[in-house]
């Protein structure tokens, strides 16, 4: 029986640092201080770090404007709430800042204290780009409209007064 469950214990942690790893979606996991206990491949390459300067502290992620939203959401997860989708900017290692939707989840033990945080990033720059075209075009097609109704109305007086001498 033994056996059995430490088999099962083995396979389960094979298939989460599986799907940690390999998740196309950045992932961190930080302490109840913001320290960085661990991020997968994709956080790296969203963030443009490396295991040789991995940064320590989950806040060095937030641009100086953003900090004050940091602790908020960073206190709505320590009350225990999840934070689903919010969509937010993050920096780079390299300064730049990236638009991106923000999972936040409390991790507890078992017994249910908060021990830590869960934060699954998803990069939305080229969504937030078809959106930004989206809108462009509609508003063209919207202008485009309203063009033809302008030259419709400024002929058609023309043509009604162009054919009232052939009656």
């Amino acid at each position: 029986m033994l056996k059995k469950v430490e088999k099962e214990l083995v396979s389960t942690k094979e298939l989460i640092e599986s799907i940690f790893t390999n998740n196309a979606d950045a992932i961190s996991v930080s302490n109840l201080n913001q320290k960085i206990i661990k991020v997968n491949p994709a956080f790296q390459r969203l963030h443009g770090y490396n295991d040789g300067d991995m940064i320590t502290n989950l806040m060095n992620v937030y641009p100086e404007d953003n900090k004050a939203e940091a602790e908020k959401m960073i206190s709505k997860v320590m009350r225990g709430e999840g934070v689903v989708d919010f969509e937010t900017i993050r920096k780079r290692k390299d300064g730049s800042l990236i638009d991106v939707s923000i999972t936040y989840s409390p991790i507890k033990d078992h017994e249910g204290n908060i021990t830590a945080m869960l934060a699954i990033t998803r990069d939305i720059q080229d969504r937030k780009k078809t959106d930004e075209l989206l809108l462009r075009s509609e508003k063209l097609s919207a202008i485009g409209q309203l063009s033809a109704a302008v030259a419709h109305e400024v002929r058609n007086p023309l043509t009604t007064s162009l054919q009232e001498p052939n009656q």
